[in-house]
């Protein structure tokens, strides 16, 4: 359906630069919600509200007035950095989640799409699926149980909003930050720095590119029944083969750093995905091509 109101919640993080580009693309009405001034490069046609999620006030939300969906991609800066971002992690996951609910339900919305982390079940000898369990909270992290404690508080918006909860692992594209392992891996890479492989080999991954993330949420948010879905990518591999995957297109010889440590795996079995939200498409070997060519971790 095309015309809609969307509001984006981090419409300027990784996933969501993407997403406002193709909803967009698709003729909606996009809302983008972000920190500070409006940023550069941002489609003229969308409309830009300045809102610190992690300082909402009863009425802070109003500017929006009204729409159709909300996706609801931002999260707490230093997310690695805990205890000391706690609150900010705490505001922006758990009860901003709450807020921005409220909020749809008052505005007449109808879909609230919230992205979620893979990581919430912890890692697996097997490929994951939707019905495993969460791991209990003293195991996951405090980042980790507060994604997990908003997906708990959503459900009970059932009765008002079509809620999706996408589970993304290991997303990947061009301007991440190092914090995050595929830009880390083409940096050391890069730079000679040995890289870490528990078990020899690392752990297995099936990493998403952030166009694939994108794609998925814009027909999550077509969907009339509620969905928790992975999210994540056509191709599995292990840390050592994605540093070789670079280290061939960097032209560079890698070096390892082996550890003793059984490597902790998080292959996300995407079968949901594939049935209801389309087919990821960009393959790792010419995803990371493309990081490479942008001079990722240069």
């Amino acid at each position: 359906m095309a015309d809609r109101r969307i509001v984006v919640t981090g419409a300027t993080g990784l996933i969501g630069r993407t997403l406002v580009r193709k909803l967009v693309e698709e003729r909606h009405c996009v809302v983008a919600i972000g920190r500070g001034d409006r940023p550069a490069g941002l489609p003229e046609q969308v409309e830009y509200q300045a809102i610190d999620l992690s300082r909402l006030s009863p009425g802070s939300l109003r500017v929006l007035g009204s729409f159709d969906g909300i996706v609801h991609l931002a999260q707490g800066s230093g997310w690695h950095d805990f205890p000391r971002a706690a609150g900010t992690i705490a505001s922006v996951t758990i009860a901003a989640t709450a807020h921005l609910a409220e909020y749809a339900v008052a505005a007449g919305a109808k879909t609230f799409v919230f992205a979620s982390s893979g990581g919430i079940y912890g890692p697996s000898a097997r490929s994951i699926v939707e019905t495993d369990p969460i791991r209990p909270a003293a195991e996951l992290g405090f980042y980790l149980a507060a994604k997990a404690s908003a997906e708990q508080l959503l459900s009970y918006f059932a009765q008002d909003l079509t809620v999706h909860i996408l589970r993304p692992f290991f997303v990947y594209g061009q301007g991440q930050s190092r914090d995050f392992l595929i830009p880390r891996l083409l940096a050391s890479v890069r730079s000679g720095k040995p890289v870490r492989v528990d078990g020899g080999r690392g752990p297995r991954l099936n990493p998403i590119h952030c166009d694939d993330a994108a794609a998925a949420i814009a027909v999550a948010l077509s969907l009339q029944k509620p969905l928790v879905a992975n999210i994540a990518g056509p191709d599995v591999a292990t840390v050592r083969e994605i540093a070789e995957m670079a280290a061939l297109q960097l032209e560079l010889a890698p070096t390892w750093e082996p550890t003793d440590r059984s490597p902790d795996d998080y292959v996300a079995d995407i079968s949901t995905m594939v049935a209801v939200l389309g087919v990821p498409r960009i393959r790792l070997f010419n995803g990371l091509a493309g990081l490479v060519d942008a001079g990722t971790a240069a």
